[in-house]
This record gives C-alpha cells, structure tokens and sequence, in this order.
C-alpha cells in the first residue's frame, strides 16, 4: 500500500515493528506520538494481515498538523493516513485520542497493554514520563518500540531529543537493536530504532528510570496536565519515586523563572523625570527576579566602573520594592517600604507595577491602591515588562 511512503520511520523500521507484532502477536497496543498517523497506518495493515484480535490506541498532545502536499502547505488532522487509507474498514480495530497527554486516557484504555509505540516530541520529560506513567499498565511481557534512540547526535537541532534515548538507556530489559546493513557495508550501523521486552527485573529496577526523570528537562506539560501525571504515578509508586518528579518539575521552573527577560527601557521610560518614582508591589516571584535583576544591574556597572554606572543609579534608584508582608523581603533586599509608608501620594508617582501573581493577591492590591486614590493610568502588572 502506497502509505508507507508517508511514514515518517524507514522501511526497515516499519519491517521491525511489524516483526515483532507477528512473533508477540498482541492483543492491545498502544501508540503515543502519531503525528500523520503513518505508523498507525503500517501496525493496523500488520493486524489485518496477520487477522490479529488485536486494538490500536493512539495518543497525540496535538489536534491538528501541517503537511505538504504537492508543495502546498495544508492543515490536516492528526492520523489522516489511517482514514485515508483504511476508511471505516479499522473502525473497530483503532481508537484515537488527540489534545490530551497518556496520563490523561491511560485510566480509560486500561491495563493489559502488551504492545507499546513510544515515538512523540523526544525532549525530556517526554516518553520517559509516559512510560513512568503507563508501565503499570502493561502485561509482564509487554514488549515497547522506541523510536529516535540516536537521534540526539545528529545535529544541533536534535540536540535536545534524548528522552527516547534516555529511556533506553536506562531501563532493565531484554533489549532490541535493528543493524541497519542495507545502507552499510559494515553491518555495524544502529538503525535509529530500539525495543526491550519486559521482564521481572524492569519491575525490580524501576528507581533507575525514577533517577534519570531528573536530568534537566527541555520542556514541560501544563500544570492541569502535570498534576495528572504526579496523580497517576502515586496511585502506583513509592511517594520517594515520585518526589523525583516533583523535583524535576520544580528545577525545571526556577531555571525557567531565571530566564525571565526584563525590557528595562520601558520600565525605565515610565518616569518623565529622575524625580519621579516607580513602586514594584510584592517580593515574589517574578518581582523578585525583577528585583534580583536589577540589583545584579548596579553590582556589575559598580564592580566593572562602568560608563553606564551614572545612568542606571539615576534611572534605578527612585525604583521601591514594596510589599504588607515582611516575610517576603530577601535578606539582600534594597529601597523596600511598606506600601502605606511610601505611597502617601501620586503626585510624584510615575507608575505601580502589581508583581503578585494569584488572583486573590492582586485583587486585594487593586484594591489598596484604590483606597489610596492611585490613578488607574498608573497601574500596570509585571507581566506588561517581560520581552
């Protein structure tokens, strides 16, 4: 069938997965990453070759993909192949879910998965969490395909696709590797493809995949998504196995949070003069980036004697820090004052930026400043500031 020539994995690797569905012959398998849904497309004419009582069930995060046809950009749905080619023929034998992450059908598609196609976005978290996630899930002889296992070394623009490599690596199985000796002479080439089978010692060893979830991840799910995940993974595992996730995440936001950029000029560009001062309200969060930022300004200018040193001090130091809560201040905290200390008038005030970021708390600021006769013009969120 001429689908194959749309899917995205190489003739070999299609020969591989079809390979081991024949010798495992099972039941229920499932696909995370679909894409075209050229894959689905090659395991659902393997089921039907093979006359398997057997069901696919394909996840993707997307709902929509572009693809090229005669050189024409369209927007298609994931898994177009499959309806393309099969129709309603494999309506029984293929269930989709797309817009939603594994932790959030896993429940739904049940235990018993003997078969499983990991092949989606390959930056971490990815399939290392969702095979966290779905390994109570599968028989005790499942067999899992992982694709892209090298692709990380390829160039600068994979550099970060290692979750699938990562998850290879570091889980106790019997394992799979496809020589490539088409393309090789050698028949020393790894085709970019893998497999492990589980066993008792994939159980046995699981902290393994528990430490690497923590080497530093590129990207991350939404919180309404990550919540699901953390609530699998306790319904299944030790609270210690789970904390590494936890700390993952959290490690993941603070250096998410350091990358925070700043536009300095337009914070700078609120004051028609150096006599006028700007309040920044709260010491969490990103104020305290913001606030850590510009700190860190005026120790570098003061520690290097820098030409800019005279403009910073003028441009920075009618900048205040204010904040109810003294609990919140850092120990290296500079121009902070309460509010009601500070904002006794507008007349001088060139602008309040609300730096809290719960509703609750921003609700209740916006409200102090309206007891204290601050003109709405004046009022602005950290958020109008981060380029």
């Amino acid at each position: 069938m001429n689908f194959r020539n749309n899917v995205l994995i190489t003739k070999e690797e299609q020969s591989l997965i079809c390979e081991l569905i024949k010798r495992n012959k099972p039941k229920k398998i499932l696909e995370i990453g679909v894409y075209s849904g050229g894959t689905s497309a090659v395991v659902l004419n393997c089921i039907e070759m093979l006359k398997l009582d057997c069901k696919l069930y394909s996840v993707d995060l997307a709902k929509n993909l572009e693809s090229c046809i005669y050189g024409f950009m369209h927007e298609e749905k994931i898994g177009f192949l499959v309806e393309d080619y099969f129709k309603s023929s494999m309506e029984n034998k293929w269930k989709l879910y797309t817009g939603c992450t594994i932790a959030n059908v896993i429940e739904e598609i049940g235990d018993e998965i003997d078969f499983v196609i990991l092949d989606a976005a390959h930056i971490l978290p990815g399939e290392l969490l969702d095979f966290i996630t779905i390994f109570p899930y599968l028989t005790s002889n499942a067999v899992v395909v992982t694709h892209d296992i090298y692709v990380g070394n390829i160039d600068t623009e994979t550099k970060n696709w290692i979750a699938t490599s990562v998850l290879f690596s570091s889980v106790v199985a019997k394992k799979y590797n496809l020589i490539d000796d088409l393309n090789h002479e050698d028949c020393e080439f790894l085709a970019n493809i893998g497999a492990f089978k589980v066993i008792p010692e994939t159980k046995k060893y699981i902290e393994n995949l528990f430490q690497a979830i923590r080497i530093p991840w590129t990207a991350i799910p939404s919180k309404s998504d990550i919540l699901k995940y953390i609530e699998i993974c306790k319904k299944h595992y030790d609270d210690r196995y789970c904390r590494s996730i936890t700390v993952a995440l959290n490690e993941f936001l603070i250096r998410d949070i350091n990358n925070i950029r700043f536009d300095f000029i337009k914070l700078n560009s609120l004051k028609s003069n150096k006599n006028d001062n700007i309040a920044i309200w709260g010491l969490r969060g990103k104020s305290f980036i913001m606030h850590s930022k510009i700190r860190y300004n005026l120790e570098e200018a003061h520690y290097k004697n820098s030409d800019i040193l005279e403009y910073l001090e003028s441009c920075l130091r009618s900048i205040y820090f204010v904040d109810n809560n003294l609990e919140n201040m850092p120990s290296f905290a500079f121009n902070f004052l309460k509010p009601k200390t500070f904002l006794k008038s507008d007349s001088d005030l060139a602008a309040v930026i609300i730096g809290a970021e719960g509703n609750k708390s921003r609700n209740e600021i916006l409200e102090e400043l309206k007891d204290m006769k601050i003109a709405k013009e004046k009022i602005y969120f950290i958020e109008d500031f981060i380029l």
